[in-house]
């Protein structure tokens, strides 16, 4: 089967299968060809509802799991994006297509390095990429309306909220093994306070440099 024929596949059988109904979501799937972001050797298996290595010990998110964050963040064009974990920068480029701009941090220089070709190929400007160690927030000019953050934590550190606007969203994979972990949506409120909502289970990988000491805050 083509390249082609797999993309539509991945779309019309696997995303809309998941209960993603947002077309301008869909429509990004269609638009950014994520084979394009994948290594060569996994170039049969771009479009598979499955986690593929790009190098450093890291993971590509599954089409299916990048989908329906991106549907259950409900991104307006005028809000700025934090992501924690660039990787490829496949899901970097989804979410440029939706927010004003994005910062995203890499652990990794060889693989912000990467994304940046990737999304210079694009012409893609509205981002910035950067590389440090992000798993306790990441010191922004002004602070960002979402955060999204790619890997698996045990919880939220803390330091995070002086990275979100008052009335911000964060996206955060919660759990650690046996546990199942679940993708979970956060959002603040003028009061200080916080609501969080379950969306669905997965088994993404931890954070790199993820703090294991217990202090919930969200």
């Amino acid at each position: 089967m083509s390249l082609i024929a797999t993309q539509t596949n991945m779309i019309t059988q696997q995303i809309r299968a998941e209960d993603v109904t947002d077309e301008k979501v869909l429509k990004l799937f269609e638009r950014i060809e994520r084979a394009a972001f994948v290594n060569p050797t996994y170039q049969d298996l771009a479009y598979a509802d499955m986690m593929l290595p790009i190098g450093c010990e890291q993971v590509m998110l599954a089409p299916n799991t990048q989908a329906k964050m991106l549907q259950a963040l409900k991104i307006q064009p005028h809000e700025t994006v934090l992501e924690i974990g660039t990787g490829n920068g496949f899901f970097t480029a989804l979410l440029t297509q939706l927010a004003h701009h994005v910062t995203s941090v890499e652990i990794h220089q060889s693989l912000s390095n990467e994304a940046a070709q990737h999304l210079q190929r694009l012409a893609i400007g509205n981002v910035a990429l950067q590389v440090g160690n992000g798993a306790q927030g990441w010191r922004l000019d002004a602070p960002a309306d979402i955060i999204v953050i790619t890997g698996s934590l045990p919880f939220v550190p803390a330091s995070f909220k002086a990275c979100m606007k008052a009335q911000g969203r964060l996206m955060a994979i919660l759990g650690t093994k046996p546990a199942t972990k679940k993708v979970v949506l956060i959002k603040q409120n003028l009061e200080g306070g916080s609501t969080k909502k379950d969306l669905f289970e997965t088994d993404v990988p931890e954070l790199e440099k993820a703090t294991q000491a217990e202090s919930f805050v969200f």
